[in-house]
């Protein structure tokens, strides 16, 4: 399959610095989002870590590899008690497949004749933010995905600074409305922007286009 890859993060007004991270590899078809657990502390550091670890780890096996880089951030969470806790969401591309690997409430959408689906479940308590595991825990249960693609799919990876102020609805008349996917993009973020947010969280978002 021939893709479009692009994407973007920001730091939100109520952090100090942007706690998600984003990763596009290309020549890996690797590609994932995660977000740092603000409190108690080492969120940036975190996601950062977590996602080094994956693009250095990454052997093929996704799911593996995501174990891999939860154990790997929980052994040095035990030693060095800046590092903290980090939502991951990854996806690889190959051939007519794409696979995810998720822990958290990061999430991956796909957007496919006029209809957004959201292919992950959140890891959180039903109706509230607070998350029932993360990556740099002891035990972590990696849920893993398989989406067929086929050509005009575009599938979103996104942190909760997008999902928990845009609407899927939004987001397919975004689509709609504009060309390619760095205007979708800027125009994501200034929907959010624009919306009135007590809290205004790090966005994170990359776009995956199947072109052919």
């Amino acid at each position: 399959m021939k893709i479009e890859v692009n994407g973007r993060t920001e730091r939100g007004d109520s952090h100090v610095e942007n706690e998600d991270s984003i990763i596009i590899d290309e020549n890996k078809a690797l590609f994932a989002v995660a977000d740092g657990v603000t409190l108690p502390y080492g969120g940036r550091e975190a996601s950062t870590r977590a996602l080094q670890y994956l693009i250095a780890l990454f052997d093929g096996d996704l799911e593996s590899t995501v174990k891999k880089v939860n154990s790997k951030l929980y052994n040095e969470r035990e030693k060095v008690h800046s590092i903290g806790s980090t939502t991951l969401t990854a996806a690889h591309m190959k051939d007519d497949t794409l696979e995810i690997a998720h822990v958290g409430d990061s999430c991956a959408l796909i957007l496919r004749d006029d209809a957004v689906r959201k292919i992950t479940q959140d890891d959180s308590f039903p109706g509230t933010s607070m998350l029932t595991q993360v990556i740099g825990q002891k035990d972590v249960r990696v849920h893993v995905y398989e989406e067929k693609v086929r050509k005009g799919d575009i599938i979103f990876l996104a942190t909760d600074g997008v999902t928990n102020y845009l609407s899927e609805d939004e987001v397919l008349t975004i689509i709609k409305k504009y060309s390619g996917a760095e205007e979708w993009i800027n125009e994501i973020f200034i929907c959010i922007e624009n919306k009135t947010r007590i809290y205004k969280d790090d966005k994170s978002v990359i776009i995956i286009s199947v072109k052919e």
